[in-house]
């Protein structure tokens, strides 16, 4: 019998396909089982010995044999039993135990006794025959020693059944345990729990088997031990049926090349359950299984499969499918479990893998076509040199691999997962439970290759590489350029990727002509140039979608590298992306034709030197949108787009503080550019656009600032257009940037907060710009500057016609460029200066708004070049009228003429004020200005006791001011008329008492009364102080309250003159009808009173001092001062009295004349530096007039009522103050009265008990003065 050697399954890591054997290789097959079956019968035949009997076609042998038993039968069927006190030994060569040879009769062999064999070819047990069944179980016990002596043989055209429970050992070379030879019937061979097989010659396998035309199944429940080289624990070969094994029990080998198992099968299918296996040779096979045709292999293992000079476990099909399941732990030198088919092959682990030899791959699929899947639940650990964890490989099928277990590799070049197909698609997922580790150089986590192709990777586990060029992920499709199809790529990552080498990217992507489509998150790299994401197609398209935390840490290590050739890159960031080390950005993408699209709600950070936060370039079109991106290395610019069709950025939140750092660079050679960004704080330019031939637009929403250049750059030979929103603050810094680059005038060398260069430039500012190194804004072309918020510094503008309109506020100062052309600046809003301020080349400036240089620094001057046009503007100018050496002030300088109307209001800086005579130029024109073009305003013409007038010098086209007295001090001199209004108002209080005492009768008691008084009045006086240059409104409303009370002492002997004694409090308030200024007087008077009544006429006489209390208070001269006055007169009326009785009721009429005289003299006011002198004020005033009345008795006493009319006359009141200011002293006179009428409605009664009043109402009429007074007098008589 040939070797088995020769037939076992192929050691090499390739299975060459073995084409189906053909009609005359099987008759030959045939013929030579049969010829041995021949051969082995032709012995002479030996005497039956003594102890064997027949009986009813069963032979029972028993008893020692010392030579072999031979028995032949025809046909019939026949039993042969060994007993088990049977004892069989033989030592010739060529004598076997037990020969039995038949023709087609059935054949049952039991053995249960012991047979040893020594000589050559000495089997212990052979069965042959032409046909029929033959059945042989060992219960016993069977040895051989020779060579080529099996323990059981088999050879016949039937079917075969092998048992074997008790122990078969053989030691030769060339000797099978057990060998069964079957040309057409079906083979079954169990090797029993409890029993053992064991050979230790070279060659020699514990069970042997080949089959032609039938099936095979061997069972394996007890111990298989071979040592020898080339002794398989068990083999089969099948050519044209079906092979199964059930392999439990245990399976060891310990000589070179000496298989595990080793199934074989030319045609059918082969069907295994394997349990423990060990191999201990030199390039044994655990478990070998190879179907030569279109036959599957179902090969499932399980226990431990040991291999430590060789192999685990490998099963092939040529033509066919395989599926192998394996639970066993496997340790392997070599190949762990390996597959191949032609068609579909299925691997499912859940043991425990280790290999130890180069190239040993712990778990490997190969096939031509259809699907090749792996799924791994266990581990695959390898520690050789470019021994893969998991490796798939195809030509035209598809490729499934799910790791749910443990991948770990520590040698070089050893991924630990790899699929590799020509033109079929993979897919590859490393599952939330999966671990991939590798630790050698240049070894892949997951490394998966396509000609064409397809490739999907989803890990939601671990992958871990640590080496230098080591990749957590490398994909690579579309090699095949001739290929009709292409490969996309779709990656997915929710797990975690890590490298730790030099050269070591996270996620490396490359697809020739296909599509890129990946979702990932926590990708972290550590060594040099090692990329995060390294994606790359030549015409696809990339798109990516990032979350989670992805980050590098060395040199030249970006978070994402993109690039493709013709396709489009879409990039949707919501991941913290970071880098530390140098020249390593976060994004940095690049396309030569297509499109880019980068939408980033994530956050993206940079620490290194020359690590920009976003980088995109191409040929096409760039867009970006970005909300936080933050670098702090130096020369580390926040986002870099430069697109030559177009470049779109909108960017929230961007801050580069290292020097040189740029916030945002957009660059675009023939297609527009347009950047909006809410906050950018930049070491150098905060935004920096530009283009060839393409617009350029920049909108700002929030502080935009650079510590070393410019908030804005934006140059093109198109239009520029700059919308500073409402929130913006743009801010720059120094050293300067170079402003040459489109030709700066003096002006602008330096730092410019903005700069703009183009055809047009339309710059909208509802923010803040803060004032440059230089200048505030650079703009080249036609400008259109529109201001509603805040532009502080000045601005050089050069090419063309340029225009301001301004509705907020123009902070300036410096000298503002407006070049050539027709510029104008309109202002309808504030604008301000910074200490001086020019602007030089401005040809007109429209002033609708207000231009305030009342910053408290006196001193300022705004000088406008060309002409100044006032449309109802305001011009505020800061005085110190205390400054040494003279009053200093602010100043506006009109190179041309001024027209039009602008009001100016001074604002003060010190409580000094200008000095009457005082003269200061405000506004210095070159001629031609229209006089009216300034006028003062009405609050800035008065203050303190000054007013300031503005004047034009039509000669020299100056406006000026000249200082005169202000209202104030002309108000001063109605004090001392509203102080002289008390003494009246308590004279009159007596005159009311003693008319009251002429009504109703005559003759009432002369003495022994008691009166008092309260009453109110309100003086209205309107006036007007006309000067030559000055029109002061003294019109004043005073109101008083007071009382008065009296005491009639007695008559005078016989002459009928009546005296008392008088007293009074009342509180007054006088206010000028703009209510700025206004004095609250309190008085207290005493006096004397007497009265004489002759007949018909009358005559009393008052003399009275008062005592008063001023507070005077004048917003307009800016003083509250406390001041005491005095007044003191005598009031002296006369009349008759004329009463007429008419039926029941009594009449009077009672004509009066009145004249008082009274002198009020004031303290001195001091304030604002200067002195009120109060002349004291004498009055004279007449009243001539009549009243008429009647009376009406009541039950208790009588009613009088009565109606007056009286004219009055001031015969004096004229006097004044004298103002001093300095050694300056003038005096004003005030103006009395003129001539009113006074009218009177009264009611008067008189009680029979002595009790009396008076009710009074009084209106004073004149052409600009109306008083109104209402007063009650009561009065006791006893």
């Amino acid at each position: 019998m040939p070797p088995l050697s020769h037939l076992s399954t192929t050691t090499n890591s390739e299975t060459a396909p073995c084409k189906t054997l053909s009609l005359r290789s099987r008759l030959q097959i045939g013929s030579a089982l049969v010829g041995a079956a021949m051969a082995l019968t032709s012995p002479v035949m030996a005497s039956t010995p003594p102890h064997c009997g027949l009986a009813d076609r069963v032979v029972t042998c028993s008893g020692f044999h010392p030579g072999t038993i031979d028995y032949v039968n025809g046909a019939d069927p026949v039993t042969l039993n060994i007993a088990a006190d049977a004892a069989i030994e033989t030592s010739l060569d060529n004598a076997g135990g037990l020969h039995v040879s038949t023709q087609n009769g059935e054949v049952s062999v039991n053995q249960n006794g012991d047979i040893v064999t020594s000589g050559v070819r000495a089997n212990g047990i052979f069965l042959a025959g032409l046909g029929g069944a033959i059945s042989v179980t060992n219960n016993g016990s069977l040895t051989t020693y020779g060579e080529l002596a099996r323990g059981i043989a088999t050879a016949r055209l039937g079917d075969h059944t092998v048992i074997n429970t008790g122990d078969i050992t053989t030691n030769g070379a060339q000797s099978e345990a057990v060998n069964v030879l079957a040309e057409s019937g079906a083979v079954r061979i169990l090797n029993a729990a409890g029993s053992s097989i064991t050979t230790h010659g070279d060659n020699s396998s514990g069970v042997w088997s080949v089959g032609l035309r039938g099936d095979i199944l061997i069972e394996n429940y007890g111990d298989i031990l071979t040592s020898g080289r080339a002794s398989h624990g068990i083999a089969a070969i099948v050519y044209e049926r079906d092979l199964s094994a059930i392999i439990g029990g245990s399976v060891q080998t310990a000589g070179a090349g000496a298989a595990g198992v080793s199934l074989q099968n030319y045609v059918g299918d082969i069907t295994a359950v394997i349990g423990s296996v060990s191999v201990a040779g030199q390039g044994s096979v655990a478990v070998g299984v190879n179907t030569f045709s279109a036959g599957k292999v179902d090969l499932s293992t399980s226990g431990t499969i040991s291999a430590a000079l060789g192999s685990g476990t490998r099963a092939v099909s040529n033509l066919g499918s395989v599926t192998l399941r394996n639970s066993a732990d496997v340790v392997a030198q070599d190949l762990g479990l390996q597959v191949y088919a032609a068609n579909v092959a299925n691997i499912a682990n859940s043991g425990q893998i280790s290999t130890t030899a180069a190239s040993a791959h712990a778990i490997e699929g190969r096939n031509l076509s259809g699907a090749l899947t792996i799924l791994n639940t266990g581990s695959a650990a390898t520690t050789g040199l470019y021994a893969i964890g998991l490796k798939a490989e195809t030509e035209s099928g598809t490729i499934v691999i799910d790791n749910q277990g443990l991948v770990s590799t520590t040698a070089d070049l050893a991924n630990g997962v790899q699929a590799v197909s020509i033109d079929g698609a993979l897919d590859l997922t490393n599952s939330a439970s999966g671990q991939i580790i590798t630790l050698g150089d240049q070894a892949y986590g997951l490394n998966a290759q396509s000609q064409s192709g397809a490739i999907a990777i989803d890990n939601r586990g671990v992958i871990t590489a640590d080496g230098y060029a080591a990749r957590g992920i490398s994909v690579s499709t579309g090699s095949d350029q001739f290929a009709a199809a292409h490969g996309d790529v779709t990656l997915t990552n929710r797990g975690q990727i890590s490298t730790t080498g030099d050269q070591a990217y996270g996620i490396l992507a490359r697809a020739t002509r296909g599509d890129i489509i990946a979702d990932l998150s926590a990708v972290a790299t550590a060594g040099t140039y090692s990329d995060a994401l390294n994606i790359l197609t030549s015409s696809g398209d990339i798109v990516l979608d990032l979350s989670g935390q992805i980050s590098t840490q060395g040199t030249d290590s970006q978070v994402v590298e993109a690039s493709t050739t013709s396709g489009k890159i879409d990039i949707r960031n919501a991941a913290t992306l970071t880098t530390t080390g140098d020249v390593s950005a976060g994004l940095s993408i690049h396309a030569l034709t297509g499109t880019i699209k980068i939408v980033s709600t994530g956050a993206i950070s940079t620490a290194g030197l020359e690590s920009a936060g976003v980088v995109a370039t191409t040929m096409g079109d760039v867009s970006i949108t970005a909300d936080r991106v933050t670098t702090t290395g130096d020369r580390s610019t926040g986002i870099r787009a430069e697109g030559i069709n177009g470049v779109v950025i909108n960017a929230n939140a961007i801050s580069t503080t290292g020097q040189g750092g740029l916030g945002v660079y957009s660059r675009s050679e023939t297609g527009d550019v347009s950047v909006t960004a809410r906050t950018v704080h930049a070491d150098n330019l905060a935004i920096f656009a530009t283009s060839t031939a393409g617009d350029i637009a920049v909108v700002t929403r929030g502080e935009v600032t650079s510590a070393r250049a410019g908030a804005i750059y934006a140059v093109t030979d198109g239009a520029v257009r700059l919308d500073i929103e409402a929130a913006s603050v743009l801010t720059s810094g120094a050293p300067s940037v170079n402003s040459t680059a489109f030709s700066a005038s003096p002006a602008s060398v330096g730092v410019s907060t903005v700069i703009a260069q183009g055809a047009t430039v339309t710059i909208n500012n509802a923010g803040t710009i803060n004032q440059g190194g230089r200048s505030t804004i650079s703009a080249r072309g036609e400008v259109m500057l529109s201001n509603s918020g805040l532009i502080t510094g000045n601005v050089d503008f050069s090419g063309g016609d340029a225009i301001i309109n301004n509705t907020g506020r123009f902070a300036l100062s410096g000298v503002s460029n407006f070049g050539g052309g027709a510029d104008r600046f309109v202002n309808t809003g504030l604008v301000t200066t910074q200490g001086r301020a020019t602007l030089a080349g401005l040809e007109r400036f429209v002033n609708a708004g207000a231009i305030d240089l009342g910053n408290g620094r006196a001193d300022d001057v705004l000088t406008i070049s060309g002409d100044y046009e006032g449309q109802g503007g305001r011009l505020v100018l800061d005085v110190d009228a205390g400054a040494a050496g003279g009053a200093a002030y602010d100043q506006l300088v009109v190179g041309g003429s001024a027209t039009g109307t602008t009001t100016i209001s001074l604002n003060y800086k010190t409580a000094a004020r200008l000095a009457p005579g005082e003269v200061l130029k405000l506004v210095d024109a070159a001629g031609g200005s229209a006089s009216g073009a300034f006028v003062m305003a009405p609050g800035a013409t008065n203050i303190g006791f000054s007013r300031y007038g503005l004047g034009h010098d039509a000669v020299a086209d100056d406006f000026f001011i000249a200082v005169t007295e202000g209202d104030a001090v002309f108000r001063s001199l109605k004090l001392s008329e509203g102080a002289q209004s008390l003494w009246r108002q308590s004279a009159e209080a007596w005159s009311a008492h003693t008319a009251a005492l002429r009504d109703p009768t005559e003759g009432a008691p002369a003495s022994g009364r008691v009166w008092g008084q309260i009453y109110g009045a309100v003086d209205k006086r309107d006036e007007t102080l006309n000067r030559a240059d000055q029109a002061v409104d003294l019109s004043y409303t005073q109101d008083h309250v007071g009382g008065q009370m009296g005491f009639d002492m007695g008559r005078l002997g016989e002459t009928g003159m009546t005296y008392g004694l008088t007293g009074g409090y009342v509180s007054s308030t006088l206010e000028f009808r703009d209510k700025a200024d206004r004095a609250d007087y309190k008085g207290l008077n005493v006096g004397l009173y007497a009265g004489a009544q002759r007949g018909r006429v009358f005559v009393n006489a008052l003399a009275k001092y008062d005592l008063i209390d001023i507070q005077a208070r004048s917003a307009t001269a800016g003083y509250d001062e406390d001041l005491d006055g005095h007044g003191y007169g005598l009031q002296v009326e006369t009349g008759a009295r004329f009463n007429r009785q008419f039926q029941t009721r009594s009449f009077f009429f009672e004509p009066l004349v009145s004249l008082a005289y009274s002198r009020t003299d004031l303290d001195n006011l001091s304030a604002q530096g200067a002195v009120i002198d109060f002349e004291a004020l004498d009055g004279l005033r007449a009243r001539a007039g009549a009243r008429l009345g009647g009376a009406a008795a009541l039950a208790q006493g009588q009613l009088a009522y009565y109606l007056g009319a009286h004219l009055v006359q001031e015969l004096a009141g004229e006097d004044g103050v004298r103002f001093i200011s300095g050694a300056a002293a003038k005096a004003f006179d005030n103006t009395a009265v003129d001539a009113y009428g006074q009218y009177q409605l009264g009611v008067t009664f008189t009680s029979n008990s002595g009790l009396s009043g008076f009710v009074e109402a009084r209106a004073d009429a004149g052409d600009n003065y109306r008083t109104y007074t209402g007063r009650i007098g009561v009065r006791v008589s006893f």
